[in-house]
């Protein structure tokens, strides 16, 4: 097998690769679109197809990040993305030649027992919920939970309006700062979603910000990615003002009336805890999702792969110690 770069006449073909053997939730994160938005954003990014007998093995975006004293590695979102599981170890061998170790977010629900592979903290989510979209919307509703339907008619009745398309980003940023305090969520730097916003608007991979307002005030806005045949629901904020008028309820239920208009097949959540684990610190926005219905997805996470096992197992020694003085 051989890596290719990526080139300009052999996009189209990436993409209906992806589409066809790329996994259900995250399908984005291997487009040559985002690929080309992680670089504008300040990243070093090598798109590359694997190809085996003038056969396309696999495709994979490869992000290149850097480590103190340690070196660079190099990670690859929800990928690689490939024809069978079987060509995951010998392309991530590929990919690890000039790295002395890949981070990988494993496409496929198969563990991963090889020699070299250790599991590590989720940079993706592993699990989602997926709403069906081919239901009608008496079918969608009746699938959701009583409390939240109630939520949406509330929010409907005391006059919550929903904008669906991109607005002024300056608008809502003090909703997503004001998220990230009271819920402990990272937040990127406001350009890279600007960015993301203004870059990432073409027909085949669209980025575009919601929101639900009150008397001209924001109350949620939501940034969501439609692509492949998947609205994802990539990011979100709330306001701690007027939250008895229950707006993220409605936002996302426009957003779901609006991906079945134009003919979107899937609703995907984009991250869930475990349902039963209540200490979770997604535990509150897990019952939020789970509320509106849909099916179960899990991918089995995060994974590390080095040559260079001595290294490695003290980079992570050290890595544990940093956090345990973080708390």
């Amino acid at each position: 097998m051989q890596k290719i770069p990526l080139e300009s006449k052999t996009k189209n073909k990436w993409n209906l690769f992806l589409l066809k053997n790329g996994p259900r939730s995250g399908l984005f994160l291997n487009s040559w679109q985002w690929g080309e938005f992680q670089s504008k954003v300040g990243n070093t990014v090598d798109q590359y197809i694997f190809e085996k007998n003038g056969v396309w093995r696999g495709i994979s975006n490869i992000v290149h990040k850097k480590l103190k004293l340690f070196g660079d590695y190099c990670y690859v979102p929800r990928g690689p993305v490939c024809v069978r599981f079987s060509y995951v170890k010998e392309i991530l061998d590929l990919i690890i030649k000039d790295n002395w170790f890949v981070r990988f977010d494993h496409s496929f629900t198969n563990k991963l027992k090889f020699p070299g592979f250790y599991k590590t903290t989720h940079v993706q989510p592993s699990k989602t919920i997926i709403t069906n979209l081919s239901k009608t919307e008496d079918e969608l509703m009746a699938s959701m939970h009583k409390k939240t339907r109630y939520n949406i008619r509330l929010a409907e009745k005391n006059g919550v309006h929903v904008n669906l398309s991109s607005v002024d980003f300056e608008l809502v940023w003090d909703v997503f700062e004001e998220t990230s305090k009271r819920d402990g969520f990272g937040l990127h730097k406001k350009d890279y979603y600007k960015k993301m916003v203004s870059e990432l608007n073409s027909e085949e991979c669209n980025v575009f910000l919601a929101t639900a307002t009150f008397e001209d005030q924001v109350l949620a806005a939501n940034i969501m990615i439609d692509f492949g045949g998947t609205r994802t629901y990539l990011h979100g904020a709330s306001s701690n003002l007027n939250r008895n008028l229950m707006a993220p309820y409605l936002l996302h239920w426009y957003l779901i009336k609006d991906a079945k208009y134009k003919g979107i097949d899937w609703y995907d959540w984009w991250g869930v805890c475990d349902k039963n684990d209540k200490n979770h610190q997604w535990a509150g926005i897990t019952r939020f999702k789970l509320g509106f219905g849909g099916e179960d997805v899990e991918y089995a996470g995060t994974y590390d792969y080095t040559h260079k096992p001595v290294q490695y197992l003290m980079y992570r020694h050290i890595r544990y110690i940093k956090n345990l003085i973080k708390k």
